[in-house]
């Protein structure tokens, strides 16, 4: 009875679980920072042009940079969500939302972009 939650949990439910939160996690980087891309592309008033692809990738990166250390983090921090919900976790959409939604706050909280 007295066994560690990761112990209760094959490890293959574990990666299962950590890789959907981990998913989580990457949309919500990749969600705002293809956001900001388009924004920028769009709000010029004319037609969006890239001369290519490094100015692309480039344009990209400048919107990503904020997020970059804070979805390392969040990523490390999606081992404990998976610890701490465990058993609980039982679809993929769950494993999902929780990682989505613990970067997302956590980008509120600390005010990035």
């Amino acid at each position: 009875m007295g066994r560690c939650l990761l112990a209760q949990m094959s490890s293959m439910e574990f990666w299962q679980s950590y890789s959907l939160c981990a998913v989580g996690v990457v949309l919500s980087i990749v969600i705002p920072v293809l956001s900001g891309v388009l924004r920028r592309q769009f709000s010029t008033g004319g037609a969006a042009t890239l001369t290519s692809l490094g100015s692309l990738l480039n344009s990209i990166w400048r919107v990503a940079k904020p997020y970059v250390s804070l979805g390392a983090f969040s990523l490390a921090v999606s081992v404990l969500i998976v610890a701490f919900l465990g058993k609980s976790i039982t679809t993929w959409q769950e494993a999902l939302i929780a990682g989505y939604l613990w970067d997302s706050t956590l980008q509120k909280i600390s005010g990035k972009p």
